[in-house]
């Protein structure tokens, strides 16, 4: 205890990660009484993995909407699942992500990444009015 969670170069300990995802993962799992375990804190980054997905389904949707706009918005309910699905793979894919199993920043970094893409996307071309959803 007390050890400065930014050390000298030399050490080859320090945090290179500001201690933001590690803080927000402790307080979901101290929120919901499992503070000291690493299964808990698992489960929260396969969450923040999930939540990219999911974010990066939606994406992937809304290029689509911008490269073939004549498409309707509840069409595709099998190819939402199937992007869902290799997105989620990807990301957890010791190939693919090589720090999927380990505990680290990356997870909510992809998903503060994938957001700043929508909203990007979303910049790029409103949807058309009456689409349904509004944020697909």
């Amino acid at each position: 205890m007390g050890y400065p969670l930014y050390s000298p170069q030399v050490n080859n300990d320090s945090i290179n990660y500001v201690p933001g995802a590690q803080l927000l993962t402790y307080w979901l799992a101290w929120m919901v009484g499992k503070a000291g375990s690493i299964p808990a804190y698992r489960v929260i980054q396969v969450g923040y993995t999930a939540i990219a997905a999911f974010i990066a389904t939606v994406c992937c949707r809304r290029i689509l909407r911008l490269g073939v706009p004549e498409l309707r918005g509840g069409e595709g309910w099998l190819w939402n699942s199937f992007w869902y699905a290799t997105l989620l793979l990807i990301a957890t894919n010791p190939i693919t992500n090589h720090f999927a199993h380990n505990m680290h920043a990356d997870a909510l970094a992809e998903v503060a990444n994938l957001a700043a893409f929508y909203l990007l996307l979303r910049y790029i071309r409103p949807p058309p009015a009456g689409y349904w959803p509004p944020w697909w």
